[in-house]
């Protein structure tokens, strides 16, 4: 379509557009509003007159009473010129009004002009968190101009009518001065369609709310005095409860607008006149009693269809109901009593939840559930609301023909990211009504993927509104008016201890130099300080796949060789502390009951210690030790958390561990490292004979090999390694005797005793460890305890004759 062809469709709004170059709808309603007070106090000023009996009045009366004619024909002129507008703005077309507004002021030489300078258009960029100083910037240096003639929209195939999101999407494909502009606000062609829809999808609910005289609108106008008439539920009240004494209701607040859309659904099933009950189905049993709540604050607030009004929801305890009873013949009765008390009060909605265990339980009496509720679900005076998850239906309730009958399917389905992010638009309007905020776009899609990616307990949808509710408050405390992405990354790192945004100066200087870093504490092994730093780099500059663990690596090598040495300093680098590791050793998992062991078990309900250990802490470093000793069900558990960053515990909760770097460690392949260590070859040339000897060995399978993002073989620790390992140690020391004011002197006859005694090539830096604490710090404690050695003293520690002396200075 032509921006000729839209500029005749556009002609059809012309009278309201003009009307609009004069004053803004709301305005104009505004300045109405006052004239009409005016015209009210002029008219009581009137009516008073011989009441009050004021002499000024007296002697103006007539004077009043015209102007109070002059003014009324004032007031209904502009009524009436509004009404001729309405008539005109609410035209029947297959183009936005706020489009033909844009196409009608858009000068032929510069669309992209005409879209900015306009309302929607400032809008529009003002959710993308851009300045007047950045547009005005943009518009005076940009050499590329997208003209009229060049102009077409392709309509979509589904749905003909232009919007602002189709407007918006053509002209950014035509104008690549706009795209490179946009590119370096790191604003992609996905977050500019997600702002601009979301200006369009305000714009129709806004025209939406303007026609009042919709039969829709007009239907949720709440009656008087509905209620009078309705009896009481003594024994529901008995064996069930209101749905305001639920949690799920007491801790709604304003969330009931997350739900509006499965409200929605329940409403249209309810006015039904016939077979209008409702099986709602979901997994998430919370969230269920959540979409019910939601629907029963509707009709507190009375904005709900009137068929609907002064319904009182009830919620049946069926498992109290069953136990009390004991026998068939007690519970039919009772439960048909309850069933008849709620049918005669008239406007009582019965919730019954978990209704495949109900139906179960009942049927362990021998009790046919569908028989007893038949009459209930027949009668036009009572509707029912069963719950269950979709287990249940399909293997309980859905065979069952003559209960289902009577009931009609709505699936509550979780929201992904893109249904998440529509949902917080309409959060975020209603913040913004209540407080003096403005959201980007940026911000709520910032929202949305945090609450995914970093905090796993519950519902995207809810966490992500918590998130949104949480910051509102701290930026409103701060004074700052616009939310950005970097107000929520600020927020998130706070909640989490993970660096989140834009990488600060002296971060940045840290990941320039995290190698350096990292070889203060491992010594040598050069492969798996490069490997793990650029893990780390690319996690923080958020280029990894955010559906999978930080990083993921496999450490070979032989014992004491730095591979949980590396794996602390990672830990303290990244996380800011070496104690962020899960550490798990994996010898203790060989039995058959391994995996119940780590993930925990439905039939035992025992917990188990892998899904609480990362639940107690999402945010850091799984090692894995000794991990060729996991049993094949445990290495298939770990197969799927490298690839898809979760598992399910025994209980079937999720369990994220897409925050966590993992490094499984393992001896295997060592005999191999020392042979190609002795006959004075590569083992970094190695590494792939290595890994294919370990898999023909039936050690590891090559699938879980290749999950990991990388392989680190580490080598034996050299002379020069164990010399640099020591003086770290010694290091170590010191800063522990530093509360005390002594020092070991660091000295050549030391560091050959320690490389003499402590190099062992079968236990690498571990036997080195063992000599300083069996005969430094042995020698030290025994020296202290003896007054030898007294605070404030430098230690001198030499072999003479086979042992160790001690001088102090």
């Amino acid at each position: 379509m032509t921006f000729a062809e839209l500029k005749t469709k556009a002609y059809k709004f012309y009278p309201a557009i003009m009307i609009d170059k004069y004053g803004t709808h709301v305005g104009r309603k505004r300045f109405r509003a006052y004239v009409f007070y005016a015209l009210v106090i002029l008219f009581l000023t009137i009516a008073l007159e011989p009441i009050i009996n004021i002499t000024f009045l007296n002697h103006f009366v007539y004077q009043f009473r015209g102007l109070f004619f002059l003014v009324f024909m004032f007031w209904l002129s502009l009524y009436l010129l509004e009404t001729m507008y309405l008539s005109y703005y609410f035209r029947d077309s297959d183009i936005d009004f706020s489009i033909a507004k844009i196409i009608l002021e858009t000068p032929e030489s510069d669309v992209t002009g005409g879209f900015i300078a306009s309302r929607v258009g400032q809008y529009a960029m003002l959710r993308l968190g851009i300045t007047a100083e950045d547009l005005i910037y943009f518009l005076k240096n940009r050499t590329d101009f997208v003209t009229t003639m060049e102009y077409m929209i392709i309509p979509d195939k589904d749905n003909s009518y232009i919007s602002v999101a189709e407007y918006g999407k053509t002209l950014l494909h035509y104008d690549s001065d706009l795209k490179s502009f946009l590119n370096q606000k790191a604003i992609s062609s996905e977050i500019f369609y997600g702002a601009i829809s979301w200006v369009a999808k305000n714009n129709i609910k806004y025209r939406e709310h303007e026609r009042w005289w919709t039969k829709d609108n007009l239907a949720r106008i709440p009656s008087l005095g509905r209620n009078w008439s309705f009896g009481q539920v003594y024994l529901l009240e008995k064996y069930g409860h209101s749905i305001f004494a639920e949690q799920s209701y007491q801790y709604l607040g304003d969330k009931y607008r997350l739900q509006t859309k499965n409200v929605n659904k329940i409403e249209q099933v309810l006015v039904k006149e016939t077979g209008a009950n409702l099986m709602l189905i979901s997994d998430d049993h919370a969230t269920a009693m959540e979409v019910v709540s939601s629907f029963a604050k509707e009709i507190v607030n009375g904005t709900v269809l009137p068929e609907l009004e002064s319904k009182r929801i009830f919620v049946l305890d069926g498992s109290s109901l069953i136990d009390s009873m004991g026998q068939k013949t007690n519970f039919e009765v009772v439960f048909q009593n309850v069933l008849f008390q709620a049918a005669k009060a008239g406007n009582v909605i019965l919730v019954i939840p978990n209704m495949s265990s109900f139906a179960e339980s009942a049927n362990a009496l021998d009790a046919d559930i569908s028989d007893i509720l038949e009459e209930a679900l027949r009668s036009s005076r009572l509707q029912i609301i069963a719950i269950t998850n979709a287990r249940g239906f399909h293997n309980t309730l859905e065979t069952n023909a003559d209960l289902m009958r009577h009931f009609e399917k709505v699936v509550i389905e979780t929201l992904d990211q893109h249904g998440t992010v529509e949902m917080l638009e309409d959060q975020a309007n209603y913040l913004e009504s209540r407080n003096d905020v403005f959201f980007t776009y940026q911000s709520l899609v910032a929202v949305t993927e945090s609450a995914d990616r970093y905090f796993s307990e519950g519902i995207l949808s809810d966490k992500a509104a918590d998130l949104l509710f949480e910051i509102t408050p701290k930026l409103v405390s701060s004074g700052k008016v616009l939310v950005s992405k970097d107000d929520v990354d600020e927020l998130v790192e706070t909640k989490t201890g993970i660096p989140q945004g834009e990488i600060k100066e002296e971060e940045k200087e840290k990941l320039a130099n995290l190698e350096e870093i990292l070889h203060k504490r491992v010594v040598g092994q050069d492969e798996a300080i490069n490997a793990v730093s650029v893990a780390l780099k690319r996690a923080r500059a958020g280029i990894t796949n955010p559906k999978r663990p930080l990083g993921s690596f496999l450490f070979l090598g032989p014992t004491g060789v730095g591979k949980t040495e590396t794996t602390k300093a990672l830990a303290e680098t990244y996380f800011g502390d070496e104690e962020k590791i899960i550490r798990i050793d994996m010898s203790e998992f060989t039995s058959d009951d391994a995996l119940d062991k780590l993930i925990g078990s439905f039939k035992t309900d025992k917990v188990g210690i892998l899904s609480s250990r990362i639940r107690e802490q999402q945010y850091g470093v799984l090692l894995l030790d000794e991990f060729e000793k996991s049993t094949k069900e445990v290495m298939d558990l770990f197969l799927q958390i490298l690839d898809e960053g979760y598992f399910s515990d025994g209980r079937g909760e999720k369990v994220n561990a897409r925050n966590l770097i993992i490094i499984a460690t393992s001896n295997a392949g060592s005999d191999m490292i020392y042979e190609a260590i002795a006959e004075g070859r590569d083992v970094s040339r190695d590494k792939d004979d290595i890994i294919n000897e370990i898999i023909n060995r039936g050690i590891f399978r090559p699938e879980l090999v290749n999950r990991f993002d990388d392989t680190i073989v580490f080598h034996p620790l050299a002379e020069d390694h164990l010399l640099k390992i020591a003086s770290l140690m010694i290091a170590k020391l010191n800063r522990r005797l530093e509360n005390k004011g002594i020092e070991v002197i660091e000295t050549s006859d030391l560091m050959n005793y320690l490389i003499r005694v402590g190099n062992d090539p079968k236990f690498g830096a571990r036997e080195m460890n063992r000599a300083v604490q069996d005969t430094i710090e042995k020698l030290i404690a025994e020296r202290i305890i003896d007054r030898t050695i007294k605070n404030g003293d430098n230690v001198l520690i030499s072999e003479q004759n086979g042992s160790l002396e001690v001088k102090t200075e």
